[in-house]
């Protein structure tokens, strides 16, 4: 018997205070299994580096959230969960999700950053996504419940992401995201758009005018910020990267997509940008 993937994200991080500095405590959140007979899920934990063991997991139980207590800090953990039928069957991985905490903030430029997540595996067109952030400012996060319209025009190197915030925004610092772009070869010739439900999508920054760093009306949602050379910027491209991507600063939340005007793009066999924020299984909230 095959049983689909639950949908797990990663999305809010707390201190533990019994461990203040020591340790953290994670609560993981996922979506329910819709089929039937699913009776469970088995959350499995694994340090970068080593393998899950699958005959113990680190928690099983009808919830869907759960807390894994005692997390080091500066060591890379990886989470997956799966579902549980009545007859014992089990669901394969969902999206795999990392997750580290730093002792000593990671300078930025201008900022620092106490903590990241990614997610590592499960999905070619969210494989690639990070966040640099600061714990007390609350855990970024995806809903790919929440649809997206697309954008006129334009073809877009991923799936389009509907970012939220488990806490009151602005972010100070801001967001550090790393947007994959899977099907991009140089994602520094990829326009950068955001979207709020007042204004639509916005193209907060044209590959192709370095000089305007910022569009009129996305001042606010993309950070210019100066580099470790004292140099003014709002993205950064690593065509490189395996996927590529293309990292942006953000104080407040919205959709976000990389793209190009169509028909001109040096994409290959991109899909037109559309409405949602992709489907399938990813960790749904975190709580340290």
């Amino acid at each position: 018997m095959r049983i689909a993937k639950p949908a797990l994200i990663l999305t809010f991080v707390f201190f533990s205070a019994a461990t203040l500095c020591l340790a953290r405590d994670v609560v993981l959140e996922w979506k329910a299994n819709v089929e039937p007979d699913v009776v469970g899920y088995e959350v499995y934990l694994r340090q970068e580096g080593q393998s899950y063991d699958y005959s113990d997991p680190d928690w099983k139980g009808p919830e869907t959230d759960c807390t894994i207590y005692n997390l080091s800090e500066d060591i890379k953990y990886n989470f997956v969960v799966r579902a549980v039928d009545s007859e014992g069957y089990k669901s394969n991985d969902s999206r795999e999700v990392s997750l580290i905490f730093h002792s000593s903030p990671l300078d930025d430029g201008e900022h620092q950053y106490n903590a990241e997540w990614e997610i590592i595996d499960g999905d070619p067109n969210l494989q690639g996504l990070k966040f640099l952030f600061d714990v007390d400012q609350g855990m970024p996060t995806i809903d790919t419940t929440l649809p997206l319209p697309p954008i006129p025009g334009v073809i877009g190197a991923g799936v389009p992401l509907n970012l939220t915030h488990s806490g009151v925004p602005p972010f100070d610092p801001p967001v550090k995201v790393y947007i994959p772009c899977p099907v991009a070869t140089q994602p520094s010739r990829l326009n950068i758009y955001l979207h709020d439900n007042t204004t639509g999508w916005i193209m907060a920054h044209d590959a192709n005018n370095p000089i305007n760093i910022v569009e009129q009306g996305a001042e606010g949602w993309l950070v210019v910020w100066l580099d470790d050379f004292n140099s003014e910027r709002c993205r950064e491209n690593y065509d490189y990267s395996i996927p590529p991507t293309v990292a942006v600063k953000m104080r407040h939340f919205s959709g976000v997509q990389a793209g190009v005007l169509a028909p001109t793009t040096p994409i290959s066999s991109a899909p037109e940008s559309s409405g949602g924020g992709g489907g399938g299984c990813f960790i749904a909230a975190v709580s340290l």
